[in-house]
């Protein structure tokens, strides 16, 4: 018998796509399909409103003949643009294109260090799917993402409590599901931790994909624990992403046909029928990022990596871009001014900028170790 080819998520819609919510199980895949399209502009098209719904079908329609796709599809270096042909796909599939979409938030605030967005999916099996966005290209979102190494909660987090308590409270009769990519994942773990007892007993399960974890404290508390059997992790074999940060319960690896950080990218995760390949175990590469982070981490103390993070994220500002994008673009015109600024910093915070980044470099040679790790010996 030949082995059935691995395929995409792409894929899946294709080959289930046929099949309503109520005639298949919601399922891990789904679950990613509406974190994926969490990345896509939908302002104008999707309402704030929870009352005001459109279904996927009509949201594809318009965004795909709306003035501005040019600019609606552009989402940076490090999304996916096959999203835009995602939703197409999805539009025209019987499981997803009749699903409503309604309540879409996206709040960028500067001053508070804050990247937030989410909507919310009713779905035909009478159930509803929150789906909170990962990190886009804004800058100020990336920075958030790193205060997370010294302060809990960031902006986001309680953002994130406060949308799944308000959609909680007017479907008032459906179970929920929530997810995310990337910090996607981790806003939706914090939001089930943390909202109110009525809403998290309606929670019948939190997918988190490939987004961080959480400090002792917060895995640790009662909330937490309240939560633990209903959390599904996704990492792919090489994560880089979602280890950053520590997680418990339950984690499925995922066989990814990239490599490196580029196994961040959900398109690359193969799936076998209705869910992702799973391989026994994480690269070495992987696991020597994650303790590397962790000892780097360990290392500092909480005025020490604010520092270092704030004077990071100083340093990319000397270039005046506010997004990735941005910054490519003007990097070799900025790079002057950087470095000039860079030579300014202690030379306590510049060691502990410059060991941080060498985490990065080192991670990409690792994969080349066939016996023992560093922290092996």
């Amino acid at each position: 018998m030949s082995k059935e080819k691995k395929k995409n998520i792409c894929d899946y819609i294709s080959w289930r796509g046929d099949l309503s919510f109520k005639n298949a199980p919601f399922n891990e895949v789904d679950a990613m399909i509406f974190a994926q399209l969490s990345y896509l502009h939908m302002d104008g098209i999707a309402s704030n409103n929870l009352d005001d719904v459109i279904s996927i079908n009509e949201l594809a329609r318009e965004f795909m003949a709306s003035p501005d796709f040019e600019t609606r599809s552009h989402n940076g270096p490090f999304i996916n643009a096959q999203t835009v042909d995602l939703l197409e796909l999805a539009s025209q599939s019987e499981r997803f294109g009749n699903s409503k979409i309604c309540y879409f938030t996206d709040d960028l605030d500067l001053k508070q260090e804050k990247q937030f967005s989410a909507y919310t999916a009713i779905l035909d099996d009478d159930t509803i799917f929150i789906a909170f966005r990962g990190t886009h290209e804004e800058i100020i979102g990336w920075k958030e993402d790193l205060n997370m190494a010294f302060e809990t909660p960031v902006p986001a987090q309680l953002e994130s409590v406060n949308y799944l308590e308000n959609v909680a409270k007017h479907f008032k009769n459906k179970e929920i599901r929530i997810g995310g990519h990337s910090k996607g994942g981790n806003l939706a773990l914090y939001a089930a931790a943390f909202c109110d007892k009525a809403t998290k007993k309606r929670i019948k399960m939190v997918y988190n994909n490939d987004g961080q974890g959480f400090e002792k404290s917060i895995l640790e508390s009662e909330e937490y624990k309240e939560i633990t059997d209903k959390i599904q992790t996704v990492l792919p074999h090489s994560s880089m992403v979602g280890i950053l940060l520590p997680h418990i319960g339950k984690i499925r690896i995922v066989e990814s046909s990239n490599s490196d950080l580029m196994q961040h990218d959900a398109f690359s995760w193969q799936v076998l029928g209705n869910a992702f390949v799973t391989v026994p175990s994480r690269t070495k590469q992987s696991l020597y990022f994650e303790k590397s982070v962790q000892k780097w981490l360990k290392n500092l103390d909480t005025d020490r990596k604010k520092e270092a993070v704030n004077t990071l994220f100083d340093i990319i500002s000397v270039s005046g871009a506010n997004t990735l994008t941005e910054f490519r673009e003007s990097f070799l015109k900025s790079s002057p001014k950087i470095l000039h600024y860079f030579k300014e910093v202690d030379e306590r915070t510049k060691k502990d900028i410059n060991s941080f980044l060498k985490i990065f470099i080192s991670s990409k040679v690792v994969s080349i170790i066939d016996d023992k790790l560093p922290w092996d010996k």
